[in-house]
């Protein structure tokens, strides 16, 4: 019976530690959430702020709202206010994570497909990696 004991508490410590281990994905964090990765990227996030290669990026007059929903879809909407006048641009599509859930896969209504990092990722706080040549983008998002 010790026996049985001593192995079960060793397989639970093991798990415990390879649960642990696995939580702690992305560069900034989370260490550790209680909830997985899609109930954490689901909901509705504003873009907080912008860098682009360290610089940041004035939002005055923009705002982008995206929504992430459990049935595998988003919506971007975008609006922005140039020459007193307020323009609203709306993206529609599917996402999914890559296989190693490293980066958020998004394909839009017409097919374009694009990948892009997390680098954070918690319940209400999200921080998206986009590379394109010489040019880094960090996004900030929370809900």
């Amino acid at each position: 019976m010790k026996s049985f004991i001593r192995t079960a508490a060793f397989l639970l410590l093991a798990v415990s530690a390879i649960a642990v281990a696995s939580c702690g994905k992305y560069e900034e964090g989370p260490g550790f959430s209680l909830l997985s990765k899609k109930a954490r990227i689901v909901g509705e996030w504003s873009l907080s702020s912008m860098t682009v290669n360290g610089q940041s990026q004035d939002l005055s007059g923009t705002t982008v709202a995206v929504n992430i929903k459990k049935d595998d879809t988003y919506t971007v909407t975008t609006s922005y206010t140039f020459g007193g006048a307020t323009f609203t641009d709306t993206e529609n599509g599917t996402w999914k994570f890559s296989d190693d859930k490293m980066k958020l896969v998004t394909t839009d209504s017409s097919g374009s497909v694009s990948e892009i990092e997390i680098i954070m990722l918690k319940n209400k706080e999200m921080k998206l990696r986009d590379v394109e040549g010489n040019s880094t983008t960090i996004q900030t998002y929370i809900q």
